[in-house]
């Protein structure tokens, strides 16, 4: 979409990420898309969302002033190998609870994935990147809003979007999509960040999208015994084909990371004491 730069908010004395679209791509159709970014992001006011603070046009092109993030992005990070269990569950908790505002206030992400997810140096997560975000049409009366299908007049009919591991079944197959798109990208990125792996390997493109459309990928606990199993079940049915099959909305997968990470949790924290305890009893000891 284009470069991004550190600047300096000299009347607020701020740092700030400037996004500005590419020489090649000063034409009104790329400008419309910028706007749509900014206005999909304006929409949600997150903790684990980048903000949008303004969309300014100079001679030399379009830019998209965004909240400034420190830290590296997931994807970065995954370089030195997976993450520990209770550490994802933490990260995909506020994944997950930003994704349900974002859908609360209809807009679909469409790019979800670790390169698009910062880690900051509190530990903390912003998801970036809203530029391929689409809006859904308003649920009927008898229908969930998680599943109401979406509408972006500046994507074409059956385009397929995204970054091709984490795009979803029915979106390779052409299908109108919903909410549940996201939740099948944040099933892959969680399952990446378990086991430093994707889930489906292949050597070209035709390859994977026959594996990602028929087959189930090993389970995220086989490449990574340490991984609990509910956790490894869990991570399955984000990444369940059918879209039925998955959770329902991003609510519904944080509830189940919630009641995962609390009985994980407590027994994280008895292990740690117990070795703090026997550390302390070993100094005591020696002294």
């Amino acid at each position: 979409m284009g470069e991004v730069f550190l600047a300096e908010d000299v009347s607020l004395r701020r740092r700030v990420a400037l996004k500005k679209l590419s020489p090649s791509r000063l034409n009104d159709d790329s400008r419309r898309i910028l706007l749509h970014e900014a206005r999909a992001i304006a929409r949600v006011n997150h903790p684990n969302i980048a903000a949008i603070h303004d969309v300014v046009e100079e001679p030399d092109g379009s830019y998209l002033v965004m909240e400034y993030v420190p830290g590296v992005t997931l994807a970065a990070r995954l370089k030195e190998g997976p993450l520990a269990p209770a550490d994802v569950i933490r990260l995909a908790r506020q994944i997950a609870d930003a994704l349900s505002a974002a859908h609360a206030q209809g807009v679909i992400h469409r790019d979800l994935k670790p390169a698009n997810i910062h880690l900051m140096p509190s530990g903390d997560i912003k998801i970036l990147d809203f530029g391929l975000a689409q809006t859904l049409h308003p649920p009927s009366a008898d229908s969930a809003g998680s599943t109401s299908t979406m509408s972006d007049p500046m994507t074409p009919a059956g385009a397929v979007v995204g970054t091709l591991p984490y795009i979803p079944p029915e979106a390779l197959r052409g299908e109108p999509g919903d909410a549940r798109g996201d939740i099948y990208s944040l099933g892959v990125t969680i399952y990446e960040l378990l086991t430093g792996a994707l889930p489906f390997q292949a050597e070209n493109r035709m390859a994977f999208l026959l594996a990602v459309t028929s087959r189930n990928p090993p389970s995220a606990s086989e490449v990574n015994h340490a991984i609990p199993a509910r956790l490894s079940a869990l991570v399955a049915r984000a990444m369940a084909r059918d879209p039925f099959e998955r959770y329902q909305s991003a609510d519904e997968l944080l509830t189940d990371l919630g009641r995962i990470g609390s009985r994980w949790w407590p027994i994280r924290r008895i292990v740690a004491t117990t070795a703090t305890l026997g550390a302390v009893a070993l100094v005591m000891f020696l002294v």
